[in-house]
């Protein structure tokens, strides 16, 4: 038909198609039957998607080997060839199906994590709003520690800020009213979480409102999404079910959706707390995370210059508790998302670098075919087929493979994230964890790198059949390969070396960096040791008298048990991710400015806890029955504070005066070596330790025991030895402290070890690709092999000659490796551990790995050489 001028094509569309159909009427035709269709779509959300597919298939049909065009076959024949020839080749088809489908699946799931973690914005109402706002004590190097509830209630008259919230530390509780009573980390958080933040409940209703503004304090009961799923399985009846939170009644009035919580990972509940019951400067300790939400048109930094001017007057009405504290204000989306940054973008690099050598293993294999093709593509040329036609083929036909590869990916992809997303896998500890999908965005991404190796590893040989004309291609069939096409492989080969070096180098430089932190002294004996936390709550421990007795009764009947070497507890066990802390000085002195006072963590400890824990005793004693509520307040400190704060002294009998409910002095009883308490990365933390007897601060305590029995008998006598004292108490979070320490390192153990499973498959692939090239170097030398051997020429000479073409490109490719590994790996020093980014160890390991990867890649194809008769080389 004639193309009618009342139909138009987007302008876009109409130049590629005036590109690419025939001239005249057959084009004109065409386009006006298209501009027709498109106009009669007119209203419909898929119109456009309609027109990019349906000029996608002319383009295709058009300039893929369509009709006309010489020697073709069209793009469906060209498919169907393809297909055809897959089957023909079974395993060559299934290694460049399997080797491609390898690197996009790791890619698209690393790249699926980056995304949802790195670079989209927070899922809460305009996001860029939203700012953590913390006290920081520069003079201690602290720049973001929690805020005191008396100084954030002066903060919320700021003028830069909209409103704010306050969300307390985690905290275990025991929640009733679900079966038997179980611990839950919850949150107490101001009644206004949610509006801050901007987002709603999935069902149920927010917090209610009093009327001065604020919910009934602790009454109500938000479950985030795990923990309705945890708790109640999901059950929809869940709204308005009554429980107990630590004794005291809760209504649940909603659940979340699956959106991460700042300042509250892990969290299975949420309670209200208004700010003004938190306490203020006169009589609470700092304890909130803060989120507020700017103002329209205000900025973070005008804003922290405006709180920081509020700070100045909270120093000087309260010098006591204010002095030395200052103001910080971040974006919430770089506090949320923490020190991942560096081990997501390498880990993400270096699955780019995996994608890069699989991409250049499947070339390789696809010129080695292309050579067994010789008598194919002879023929094709004889009969008319143009180099172009030919190349085309070639391309349809590694499109074909990396379709099939990038499908296969994509699962391989999802199943990679259904493990990730399994709390008991998560080493990362990652936010937002829960939102991570294949969405349409990762899902375009993948057709996007998909399209992208195909062509990457089939632009080779289409490229090399293209420049190779009739008369070229049937001079050589019968005979070997020219010399190009051996130099591109060779090429591939030596990048797949450099490549992989720069992997097996930071493979190198993390594992060494892991190998460093769990050297590191920990202060503790873990072996032997198993841990379980009780939580002491509801009408029988409403005081520190019934707390006292439970745990002394419990310390008496654990020591009666024969099994058990030492016994005893603490509040926060090392290397748990909590803690408290306080400022101290020395009281045999006068006191210091309050901004010079320096911070321990302070522990409140019950029974044999050193001995429990293997904590040597350095100086003096430990705790003993005597050190009760009456008696004098007596301290054990650690090495580091005995040695700050009386150098060069007996700090035993030293009277110390710490910053908690006053600051009447406790005397040093004893000095125990340092123990890691934040993490083995970090440098040891001052230490006070005090009996739960003279100072029963918290209501939990994670009780030790050092057991001469198997781990699982040494749980059964905690459980028992609970039960006997209280049944009602529950001992939850059981683990050994060798678990524990294990898990500290989980995540620079799980970078190690996907990185370094990377750069196995890598040299994997790469010693594939040395194979294939020194085999087919032999098969091209045979007359010449077989000439020297007839001439007198040794064996050994013959290994020489054929292993030095392959130790030749692992020596290339090395060198060229460990030039770009000695720039690439300073992006590791982020999240190194004494360990340089030039450690020349692991430079000279990754040497090592690929001399012996190459020698191994040429053993066979060297003693296949050697076996070549003279006479069957010189007949042929």
């Amino acid at each position: 038909m004639k193309p009618d001028s009342t139909f138009a094509l987007p302008s876009w569309a109409d130049r590629i198609l005036r590109g690419v159909l025939p001239a005249g009427v057959v084009g004109a035709s065409i386009r006006g039957d298209l501009a027709q269709e498109y106009a009669q779509l007119a209203g419909r959300p898929g119109r456009v998607v309609w027109l990019v597919w349906e000029v996608s298939k002319l383009v295709a049909h058009y300039r893929l080997g369509g009709a006309g065009a010489s020697g073709g076959t069209g793009l469906s024949r060209s498919l169907r060839f393809a297909l055809r020839r897959m089957r023909r080749d079974p395993g060559f088809s299934a290694l460049a199906v399997l080797t491609t489908a390898l690197g996009i699946g790791a890619t698209v799931a690393l790249f699926s994590l980056v995304k949802t973690v790195l670079l989209e914005p927070l899922p809460y109402q305009e996001p860029d709003r939203l700012v953590a706002v913390f006290e920081a004590f520069p003079a201690r190097d602290v720049e973001r520690n929690v805020a005191n509830p008396g100084n954030v209630r002066e903060w919320g008259e700021a003028g830069g800020l909209e409103s704010l919230t306050g969300i307390v530390l985690p905290a275990p509780r025991i929640l009733s009213g679900v079966g038997e009573p179980r611990e839950v980390m919850s949150n107490v958080v101001t009644p206004d979480l949610l509006d801050v933040l901007g987002i709603d409940v999935a069902f149920g209703r927010r917090f209610a409102a009093g009327a001065d503004g604020t919910a009934a304090t602790m009454a109500e009961l938000l479950l985030t999404h795990e923990g309705w799923q945890q708790l109640f399985g999901g059950d929809p009846d869940v709204i308005g079910r009554g429980v107990e939170i630590n004794g005291r009644a809760a209504t649940i009035v909603g659940v979340l959706p699956p959106v991460h919580i700042p300042f509250a990972a892990g969290s299975l509940a949420l309670i209200p707390m208004p700010l003004s019951a938190m306490g203020d400067q006169t009589n609470t300790g700092r304890f909130l995370n803060v989120v507020g939400r700017l103002a329209p048109g205000a900025d973070a930094s005008r804003l922290a210059l405006e709180l920081e001017g509020i700070q100045a007057g909270l120093r000087e009405a309260h010098p006591d508790f204010n002095a030395g504290w200052e103001v910080r204000v971040e974006s919430l989306r770089a506090v949320v998302i923490g020190d991942l940054r560096a081990p997501l973008w390498i880990l993400l690099s270096a699955v780019a670098l995996l994608l890069l050598v699989a991409c250049v293993s499947v070339a390789n294999l696809t010129l080695a075919r292309a050579t067994d093709r010789r008598a194919e593509m002879a023929v094709r040329t004889s009969l008319g087929a143009s180099g172009g036609a030919i190349a085309r083929q070639l391309l349809v036909e590694s499109l074909v493979v990396a379709g099939l590869g990038g499908l296969l990916g994509v699962g391989l992809a999802w199943l990679a994230l259904r493990l990730l997303t399994d709390p008991l896998l998560d080493a990362f500890t990652i936010p937002r964890l829960g939102e991570v999908t294949l969405d349409p965005a990762v899902m375009l991404f993948s057709a996007v790198v998909t399209v992208g190796t195909g062509v990457f590893f089939g632009l080779a040989p289409a490229v090399a059949a293209a420049r190779r004309g009739p008369g070229v291609t049937l001079r050589e069939e019968g005979r070997s390969t020219s010399r190009g096409t051996g130099r591109i492989r060779a090429a591939l080969v030596v990048a797949e070396v450099a490549l992989s070096m720069v992997l097996l180098t930071s493979a190198g430089l993390l594992v060494k960096s892991f190998v460093s932190l769990g050297q590191v002294e920990t202060g503790f004996d873990a072996a032997r040791v198993v841990t379980g936390r009780v939580n002491l709550t509801g009408p029988r421990y409403q005081g520190t008298d019934s707390d006292q007795r439970f745990f002394a009764n419990l310390v008496d009947r654990v020591a009666e048990v024969p099994a058990v070497e030492s016994f005893g507890g603490i509040a926060f066990l090392p290397l748990d991710g909590s803690g408290s802390a306080t400022s101290y000085y020395p009281a045999d002195r006068p006191p210091p400015p309050r901004d010079a006072w320096r911070v321990a963590d302070v522990r409140p400890i019950v029974g044999d806890y050193f001995g429990a824990m293997g904590i040597e005793l350095l100086r003096g004693r430990g705790f003993e029955p005597t050190d009760g509520p009456g008696a004098p307040r007596a301290v054990v400190v650690s090495a580091s504070l005995a040695e700050r704060a009386w150098p060069g002294e007996d700090p035993l009998g030293k009277p110390l005066a710490i910053n908690w409910s006053d600051l009447e002095p406790w005397t040093v009883v004893g000095v125990v070596e340092d123990v890691v308490h934040s993490g083995l990365a970090e440098a040891p933390r001052e230490m006070v330790y005090h009996t739960f007897r003279q100072a029963p601060y918290f209501s939990f305590m994670t009780l030790a025991v050092r057991s001469r029995s198997a781990p699982a008998e040494a749980v059964r006598l905690l459980r028992d030895a609970v039960e006997a004292v209280d049944p009602a108490v529950p001992v939850t979070r059981i683990r050994t402290m060798d678990d524990l320490v294990r898990s500290s390192t989980a995540r620079p153990r799980m970078t190690a070890l996907l990185i370094t499973l990377f750069a196995a498959a890598a040299a994997l692939l790469t010693s594939v690709g040395l194979y294939g090239v020194v085999s087919f170097t032999v098969s091209r030398r045979v007359q010449e092999i077989g000439v020297r051997m007839a001439l007198g020429a040794r064996r050994e000479d013959v290994v020489r000659l054929v292993s030095w073409q392959g130790l030749r490109l692992v020596l290339l490719g090395g060198v060229a490796g460990v030039a770009a590994a000695s720039i690439s790996t300073r992006f590791l020093e982020a999240v190194l551990f004494q360990t340089s980014t030039l450690d020349p160890l692991a430079f000279v390991g990754a040497g090592i790995v690929f001399a012996t990867v190459g020698a191994a890649a040429c053993v066979v194809p060297t003693l296949r050489a050697t076996r070549i008769a003279p006479s069957l080389a010189l007949r042929d």
